[in-house]
């Protein structure tokens, strides 16, 4: 659940700001676009760090 709430709220936040800002004075929105794409990126290294990571059952056994 919390990697759905720091995708909508950070990812998801910044990439809106950007084209709210965009709509409003292009020059700002392309200042507010260039800090969201690095935020994009941080966030798929992180999915790909956690793809990495061993899956644990609910009951504590890995998949028997």
């Amino acid at each position: 659940m919390l990697p759905g709430i720091i995708l909508a709220g950070v990812v998801g936040g910044s990439a809106a700001t950007a084209a709210v800002a965009l709509v409003r004075s292009p020059s700002k929105g392309a200042r507010a676009s260039i800090l969201a794409g690095p935020i994009l990126m941080a966030w798929i290294v992180a999915e790909g760090v956690m793809a990495q990571q061993p899956q644990r059952h609910p009951d504590g056994n890995r998949g028997r």
